[in-house]
């Protein structure tokens, strides 16, 4: 349940919840008043590797990749497992709860592998092979893996 940690976030950081923007398996994303969004987490887990992900972009000042906007961190919040940043608009690049730095990724076997494939080119179609140049320049360039992959958190203009 997030109510108390809302409730904390807005007295902490001086900012009213409008509404909500999504929810997952992750967690909520909520919508503030100053025309952010802010992630609450209900694992640890998934928000170190999102939280690290942002950082690691943030230190580099990366606000596109391959022409996909990316969210700019603007703070984050370990105790309340929050991450505050800016909405994007299509086509962008999001959601990097299910990332992995490349020397920590899930080795599966090549037939899950396979799996996850076909099962990500049905849901991209003509857009898969765009969506494999954005995992590739992300693994190329920052060392990240992304495996949590949907268009949701992947969009096209």
């Amino acid at each position: 349940m997030i109510e108390p940690r809302k409730s904390d976030f807005e007295q902490r950081y001086g900012t009213q919840f409008r509404k909500q923007l999504g929810f997952g398996r992750d967690g909520s994303i909520m919508y503030t008043a100053r025309r952010t969004a802010v992630k609450f987490f209900d694992q640890q887990d998934g928000y170190r590797r999102e939280r690290d992900v942002y950082v690691l972009l943030d230190a580099q000042k990366v606000a596109h990749v391959l022409g996909h906007a990316v969210p700019q961190l603007i703070w984050y919040d370990d105790q309340l497992l929050t991450i505050e940043m800016t909405v994007v608009e299509p086509p962008f690049l999001l959601d990097f709860a299910g990332a992995y730095p490349e020397d920590e990724a899930p080795d599966f076997p090549p037939e899950v592998w396979d799996e996850w494939r076909i099962q990500k080119q049905e849901q991209f179609g003509a857009h898969w092979p765009d969506v494999l140049r954005l995992l590739d320049e992300l693994r190329r360039r920052f060392g990240v893996v992304m495996i949590d992959v949907n268009p949701g958190n992947i969009t096209f203009a």
